[in-house]
Parts: C-alpha cells; structure tokens; sequence
C-alpha cells in the first residue's frame, strides 16, 4: 500500500476528474497509475518527430560531408569586385 498527502487544490481537481469518470478517487488514481506504468518511458523510446528530425540532421550531415571541402579563400574586396568594369 502506497500512501501520500495531496495539496487540497490538487485533491479537489482530481476528484473532479473522477466524478466526470464515474469513479472514485481512489479508483481513479489506481487507473491512472497502471496506465502509466505500463507505458513505456519517452526515454527509451523516442517520439517519431524526434527520430524523424535526427535522421534528417545525420542525412543532412553526412551530404556536408561527403561534398570536398574547399581550401580557396574568396576575395570579395571591392577592387576584385568591380576589376574590369573601368570604375
């Protein structure tokens, strides 16, 4: 047996929830906690948006990095800009 205070804020909100169930409290919480319990931590299984996004990060990357890096550094001065133009 598991025993515990409540706030009486939280207290009159949970028994609400169960009076709209047609439970009891105690029978409300039960439920709640067995859902609960048996469902499986977010942890350790991930949610489909957050695998969906970590496979379009490591697809993203591995197409970076598969492209050669470049070693040429652009000059972007004005000179180089404007060269040949007779400005």
């Amino acid at each position: 047996m598991i025993r515990f205070q409540l706030g009486s804020e939280i207290e009159r909100l949970l028994h609400q929830k169960a009076a709209r169930r047609g439970q009891s409290l105690e029978t409300y919480l039960q439920r709640l906690a067995e859902r609960d319990a048996q469902r499986p931590d977010s942890a350790d299984h991930p949610t489909i948006e957050a695998t969906a996004a970590g496979l379009w990060v490591e697809g993203w990357r591995a197409w970076a990095q598969s492209h050669p890096t470049s070693v040429v550094v652009a000059d972007d001065s004005r000179e180089r800009i404007y060269d040949g133009r007779g400005e």
